[in-house]
């Protein structure tokens, strides 16, 4: 199958075309395909409904968790704010095709020749910037385990500002080519002596040589083999020095109270021994804190990135898997079972983009921890505007009862001296 047909990122015309009762494009189907069509227009359009909203609600809340005072500082969290980000850009930009294409069966690719240029170029670069910021993420999380007093130099929100602006300009121009590769086509048939356009259509007739003998693999290789390549291979790292720090936090422990005990006999030496031991212990005790207290605040943001490459590589494997062996299984053309076959791979892929705050609160205390702190300030500020505006308004409540007794009290202070001035010229 040419990529023209079926690209790497979904980033060529999808085949859409109505449902009919029996028949699909002038094609006569079984009653099971026609089932398998109206399961894949389901999930386009219910499905992809559902991780937008779910994703743009997640994804905002880890910008606004990841952006208070515990989480600001940290390069993490950088790199973490730019993949929320990124990852709203690939659902709303890769998701919204697919769902109108559900809906009324129209390519949005169709609207314009400019539009068909961006959102081929988009629907490639995006997913790419989403995998590799998880690349680098994991790279200074390596870092940090196994030069822990160097990362501080190596590591700044500013340099990580940097790889994220320098991820984001490489694969955007690594995939420029797709805006001068794709756009509407106009071809002269001379025998009907008229001109057809073709809309979103490779130019070129070179082209498609190129796009499914090379850019196919090259796309395969850097959306997914080798990031996933590297996160694998990194997790491993990450999980050996942690169980290798874990064993040397134990081996202190149980070194701890024999020291205890030796500094004890020492006390009871003498005044000279104890300021040859005192030093000694209090050493002894920096480290221990420092080996048992540091680890146990760097465990929590392993456990994340450890699931959330996992997370990636098990969403990302059935696309690559349909990728690698869609020729061998499916017959030529595009049937209905490779249509919902590649619809599920393709919401699994999209899924991962929607998922990554769950994983924030399922492995991570401190941000399980922010994220209460934060809602439970919002509702402080609520109750506490709230309670404002009653008093405000209880207060010009009182100014206005406070007023009009004024007034009823010069009136009828006014009455008596009218009644009393009277009663005078009366006697």
């Amino acid at each position: 199958m040419s990529t023209n047909d079926l690209p790497l990122n979904f980033s060529t015309t999808e085949h859409d075309a109505p449902v009919t009762t029996g028949a699909l494009g002038g094609a006569e189907y079984t009653e099971s395909e026609l089932f398998m069509l109206e399961i894949d227009r389901a999930v386009k359009v219910y499905y992809s409904l559902v991780l937008v909203s779910v994703g743009t609600v997640f994804n905002i809340l880890s910008i606004l968790v990841l952006n208070r005072t515990a989480f600001r500082h940290s390069t993490t969290s950088v790199y973490l704010r730019f993949l929320a980000c990124i990852d709203m850009f690939v659902l709303y930009n890769g998701l919204s095709r697919h769902f109108v294409s559900g809906i009324s069966n129209y390519n949005i690719r169709y609207l314009s020749n400019s539009f068909c240029k961006f959102n081929q170029w988009s629907s490639s670069f995006a997913p790419d910037i989403s995998a590799w910021i998880l690349v680098a993420v994991t790279t200074e999380r390596v870092m940090s385990i196994i030069w822990p007093h160097k990362v501080r130099v190596m590591c700044s929100r500013v340099k990580a500002g940097v790889v994220v602006t320098v991820i984001s300009v490489v694969i955007m121009a690594a995939n420029l080519h797709l805006m001068f590769f794709y756009g509407n086509k106009e071809t002269f048939d001379p025998a009907a002596n008229r001109t057809a356009e073709s809309l979103c259509v490779l130019l070129e007739p070179g082209y498609e040589s190129f796009m499914s003998d090379v850019w196919y693999w090259l796309d395969l290789l850097k959306f997914v083999l080798l990031p996933s390549s590297i996160l694998i291979i990194f997790n491993i790292l990450i999980v050996i020095f942690v169980i290798r720090s874990r064993r040397r936090v134990e081996k202190i422990m149980t070194r701890a109270p024999a020291l205890g005990r030796s500094s004890a006999s020492a006390l009871s030496a003498g005044r000279a021994e104890v300021r040859t031991t005192e030093p000694t212990q209090l050493s002894t005790s920096s480290v221990y804190n420092r080996r048992v207290n540091g680890p146990n605040k760097e465990v929590s943001l392993t456990l994340t990135l450890l699931a959330i490459n996992a997370t990636f590589v098990i969403c990302n494997t059935p696309i690559m898997v349909y990728l690698l062996g869609s020729e061998r299984w499916f017959p030529p053309g595009f049937s209905p079972a490779e249509r919902l076959t590649l619809t599920a791979a393709v919401m699994a892929m999209y899924t991962n983009n929607a998922a990554n705050f769950l994983l924030y609160c399922a492995t991570g205390s401190r941000f399980r921890a922010e994220t209460r702190h934060m809602f439970l300030s919002l509702r402080h500020r609520s109750l506490a505007s709230g309670s404002r505006a009653m008093r405000d308004s209880t207060g010009s409540d009182n100014g206005k009862n406070f007023r009009l007794e004024e007034q009823l009290a010069t009136a009828l202070g006014s009455r008596d001296t009218f009644c009393t001035e009277h009663s005078k010229v009366y006697y």
